[in-house]
């Protein structure tokens, strides 16, 4: 008998693990690498993410000293979705597989292709950003190193 419920319960815990992608995640300032003009803050902004259903997420960057920098929320559906910040116009966000979300961010200077990463033992996560900057125009090629809390 514990030999036919093995298969459901090692299939139960499959579909209940954890989104690698869910947490709170604390930058790591000297492993960070920004193009010229990027805002420094950036390099110190923890990001929250906490998932909001299926392919979804809400998104959270706070400074050190508690001011949040960004709050959004993510679909994950290929589709580009506007926002009303005046940081930019529209964000497409995809899941590439369940470690790998791709997003290109389109504002009035400029667009953003961004990729967010979460290490095979779910302990970091990368995000890279290349192209032009939203409303700046300036080129972008930005690397971000982030250790889970």
């Amino acid at each position: 008998m514990n030999k036919l419920l093995l298969p459901f319960v090692a299939g139960a815990a499959l579909c209940l693990a954890a989104d690698p992608f869910v947490g709170v995640w604390k930058p790591d300032p000297a492993k960070c690498k920004t193009s010229p003009g990027a805002p420094e803050v950036r390099k110190t902004t923890a990001i929250t993410c906490e998932a909001q259903g299926k392919d979804q997420y809400r998104v959270i960057g706070t400074t050190p000293d508690g001011k949040t920098q960004y709050d959004g929320v993510w679909i994950l559906d290929g589709e580009e979705h506007g926002k009303s910040a005046n940081v930019y116009t529209q964000i497409a966000f995809e899941r590439i597989d369940d470690r790998h979300i791709h997003g290109k961010t389109v504002g009035p200077k400029g667009s953003v292709a961004e990729d967010w990463v979460v290490s095979a033992d779910g302990k970091t996560q990368t995000w890279t950003r290349k192209g032009t900057g939203t409303t700046t125009g300036r080129p972008v090629d930005d690397f971000y190193f982030y250790d889970k809390r």
